[in-house]
């Protein structure tokens, strides 16, 4: 397929993903790509390869993996993981993933690798294992790496899960990084400053007092100590309550990997009802 082929595939797929809420038209996009060419990729060499030689050539380059690995690439329908659309960096769509693979595939830790080849070949999302590795590196308590039959492989650990399951990664990577430029300001501060430094201090203080300072996690603690929970709740009330008594607008997308985080605290319950969707209560 030429360019100009290729150019009126695109434009074809970025027509139909308009008819799709907006959160959704990334991954509509990215199906609509898949539909016009057939479900199939070039080759270095021009052949096509489908989606049985995708699975060998990961297993060539990923030898010992077994077949588990290879479940997480043929079985993993990306269409049900929208939070990856939200997620611009190489360390978010890689602790998502390694969770993921935790939870729905019970693959306990992922090698960089193998990160690289899913996301780049299932996602969409191009990277390198140089690049996660380096990104995996730099995540601090977030992250665990550890060594099996000579592999290096990460898992993500419980501050990480707090950090994923906030869901908002660009607002929590600019609160981090202008922590960090707080505290390397110099020493030698002149006095005109100071009044400056108590006029920040009053803003945060009146800022950590209001919800605007909770991440999804933290407004649904939120409604379970105020007995918001004690009746059944479906994830659209939830939604509307936020909206309308807490000021915050939170995608379903982001609420519902919240949810589950605290159904498997114990926290919450859940039913199906008879429209087919799940109604929340408090245990």
């Amino acid at each position: 397929m030429n360019d100009e082929e290729l150019k009126l595939v695109f434009k074809k797929a970025a027509e139909l993903s308009k008819a799709v809420p907006e959160n959704l038209q990334e991954a509509a996009f990215n199906r609509a790509v898949d539909v016009l060419l057939g479900g199939e990729h070039a080759n270095e060499r021009g052949a096509k390869v489908g989606p049985r030689e995708r699975s060998k050539k990961l297993d060539r380059s990923q030898p010992g993996d077994g077949g588990d690995i290879n479940s997480l690439f043929n079985e993993l329908d990306r269409t049900q993981f929208p939070q990856m659309n939200h997620a611009s960096r190489v360390v978010d769509n890689a602790m998502i993933l390694i969770r993921i693979a935790r939870e729905k595939f019970q693959i306990n830790g992922l090698s960089a690798s193998q990160i690289a080849t899913v996301l780049t070949d299932k996602f969409r999302f191009r990277t390198t294992r140089q690049a996660v590795n380096q990104a995996l590196d730099k995540a601090g308590d977030k992250v665990d790496r550890f060594t099996d039959n000579s592999r290096t492989l990460y898992r993500v650990m419980a501050a990480g899960e707090e950090y994923l399951d906030a869901g908002d990664f660009r607002t929590l990577s600019k609160t981090s990084t202008t922590k960090q430029k707080i505290r390397k300001k110099p020493k030698g501060a002149t006095k005109s400053s100071k009044p400056a430094k108590k006029k920040s201090k009053r803003t945060s203080k009146r800022k950590s007092g209001s919800n605007r300072s909770l991440g999804p996690m933290g407004l649904l603690r939120e409604l379970l100590e105020e007995g918001f929970f004690d009746k059944e709740r479906k994830i659209g009330d939830i939604q509307k309550h936020l909206r309308s008594k807490k000021g915050r607008t939170v995608a379903i997308t982001t609420l519902s990997p919240t949810l589950l985080r605290l159904i498997r605290e114990t926290k919450l319950d859940r039913n199906e009802s008879e429209d087919g969707q799940y109604e929340y209560k408090k245990q």
